[in-house]
Formats: C-alpha cells, sequence, structure tokens
C-alpha cells in the first residue's frame, strides 16, 4: 500500500498522465499477481478507448478492443457501456466471449476483469482498468478491494487530468479571442496580479495593476474627465474590483524606459464566480495618443485663432489706440 501512497503523492504534483497511470497499472498487477493489464481512456465522441497504459500485451490484442457500441465484443466496452465490473474466469466458458476466443487465445489470455473508470462528480465514463491472467482465474474478495483502491485512484488521476486539460483548451480559445482585441486585454485575479493577457497592446501591462510603489508612479498617470490627476483608488482595474463596471473615458500617460510619452484609454469590469463573488477583473486598453494629440494641437490651433481676433477686435475698435510715444505723435 506505501506504492499507492506515493503514486496518490505523484498525482497531487500534478505530473503527466501516463507515467502515474503507468505505474498504477504495474501496482494492480502485483497486488493481483496478475500476468498483463491495460487502461483505456474513453472517448466520448467517437465511442472509442484509447491505451494509455499497458503491460505485457501484444499491440495485435490491443487493436482489437477499442469499440465501446453496441457491436463491442470486448469485455472492456462492455464494462463501460454497463458501468460495472466485468469478471471472465475463464474465456472458454464465458458466453460473452465468444467473438473474443481466438483474440484471447493468441495473446495466451484466460481470466480477465475489467473494471469502469467513472467521475466521482458526474459519473461519467473516463475510462477502463483490466487485468489478464494466462490461466483461468477467480478475483478474491481481497483482490477486488485492492483493485478498487487502484480504479480509484487512476480514476481521480485521470479527471483531474481531463479537467487540467479542458482549462488549457478554454484558455487558450480566450487567449486566440483576446489576440484579436485591437489594443490590450488583461485579466486580474482578486489580488490584482495579471492573470491572462492578449491583443498587440498586451505586453504593456504590468504585471498587476498600478499601485502606489514608484515605479508604477512613474510610469502611468491616470485623469479624469476634467483633466484632473486620478488618485489610485479611482483607476479602472480597483474600481473593477470593488464590483464596479468602468466605462472608457479614463485617460492615463505611459512614461516608457526611454522617457517617451503615449495616451491611453482604459475600461473595466469585475467578473465573478458562479455565487455572485468578486473573483478578478478585466481591463481594456487602448492607444488614444493620435487623438489627444490631435485635441491639443486643435486647442492650441483655436488659441492661437482666438487670440488673433482679439488682437483684430482690439486694433479696429475706436478709441482702444494707445500714443506709441511720450509725445502722442506717431513716428
Amino acid at each position: 500500500m506505501g506504492r499507492l501512497t506515493e503514486l496518490s503523492a505523484l498525482a497531487t504534483a500534478g505530473s503527466d498522465l501516463s507515467p502515474i497511470l503507468h505505474e498504477t497499472l504495474i501496482a494492480a498487477i502485483e497486488l493481483q499477481d496478475a500476468d498483463f493489464g491495460d487502461i483505456r481512456l474513453y472517448d466520448e465522441q467517437t465511442q472509442t478507448l484509447k491505451i494509455v497504459a499497458k503491460y505485457g500485451l501484444e499491440q495485435g490484442f490491443l487493436d482489437d478492443i477499442i469499440a465501446v457500441d453496441d457491436n463491442a465484443t470486448s469485455v472492456s466496452g462492455l464494462a463501460l457501456r454497463m458501468g460495472t465490473r466485468i469478471v471472465v474466469d475463464d474465456v472458454n466458458d464465458h458466453p460473452d466471449c465468444e467473438a473474443l476466443r481466438c483474440i484471447a487465445a493468441a495473446a495466451g489470455i484466460r481470466g480477465m476483469q475489467s473494471t469502469p473508470l467513472l467521475d466521482r462528480k458526474s459519473g461519467k465514463p473516463l475510462a477502463t482498468f483490466s487485468t489478464y491472467f494466462r490461466e483461468p482465474h477467480r478475483p478474491s474478495e481481497r483482490e477486488m478491494r485492492l483493485i478498487d483502491v487502484c480504479t480509484r485512484q487512476a480514476a481521480d488521476v485521470i479527471a483531474f487530468w481531463l479537467t487540467e486539460r479542458a482549462l488549457c483548451e478554454s484558455e487558450a480559445r480566450l487567449c486566440a479571442l483576446l489576440d484579436q482585441v485591437p489594443g490590450g486585454v488583461s485579466m486580474f485575479d482578486r489580488d490584482g496580479r495579471i492573470i491572462l493577457r492578449g491583443g498587440p497592446l498586451s505586453h504593456l501591462w504590468d504585471d498587476k495593476i498600478p499601485s502606489r510603489d514608484p515605479e508604477s508612479v512613474r510610469r502611468w498617470r491616470g485623469f479624469d474627465a476634467n483633466g484632473g490627476l486620478l488618485p489610485f483608488s479611482q483607476y479602472p482595474g480597483r474600481r473593477a474590483l470593488r464590483g464596479e463596471t468602468v466605462a472608457p473615458g479614463l485617460d492615463f500617460i505611459r512614461t516608457a524606459d526611454d522617457g517617451s510619452e503615449t495616451w491611453f484609454r482604459v475600461s473595466a469590469a469585475p467578473f465573478r464566480d458562479g455565487t455572485g463573488e468578486i473573483t478578478g477583473a478585466v481591463a481594456i486598453l487602448q492607444n488614444v495618443d493620435e487623438e489627444k494629440r490631435a485635441q491639443q494641437r486643435l486647442r492650441e490651433s483655436e488659441a492661437r485663432l482666438q487670440a488673433a481676433a482679439d488682437l483684430v477686435n482690439w486694433v479696429s475698435t475706436p478709441g482702444t489706440h494707445k500714443p506709441t510715444n511720450c509725445s502722442g505723435t506717431i513716428g
């Protein structure tokens, strides 16, 4: 049982799937004094079983037992369809193994058992765990209890691996989507640390929401709609973590390492778990430097135009002329 404890530790450490299942299978074969064994992962879409761990079996035998549909002749397929362990004392005498006898005979198999691995939470089929014997064999109650320990462990490992794979695939799809955003998108955890980013401007995000530290103060300066300097508590990411949705309208100047300055516009919103609790925030960064500088040039142009208009009015208004010397004469 010490070996199973070691395997449990490996499983929780997040190691690769196949090596852990292979070691679990070897442990089960030793505990049951079996001659062969395999673990087959179930593909729900194709309704087939794929070998992920094996011991002592020839490839021909493995290739002939893959289907799980109603026409399947394998004990593994039958066990998975029925959702219960199938024990065959002797292939030559079992009524459900008539089509399997030639294949089993070629592989030197007489007795076998196959246990379906089910997800503990959903009950969905995950895989099958099978052991085989060269001679007719009826497992004892003790052997079955030990097999149950092994199969539960294997099911947990597979369920964990499938969850991690689904998460990675989901994040990959999300990253592909974020990369299409014409700006920068970042997702923060509840502590303000970036956990995911995408888009052509995503490299401009720091590793966390700007704070009061000197580097953040130097790099990011935020302004409200009236041009006033934003306090850190009003930065969009921080407001989103408090549950607010911040529409586009807050502008920031980002100072690069070379001292150059660029205007950006930031919006943000919280995201929540199934209970409604805030678990993080998402923020969108837009480059508005050209727009802001165009507005500045327009303001400067309008100021110059207004100054010229004021001068014209001053010159053309009677009684506003002032002497150019002390005598009051011109020239």
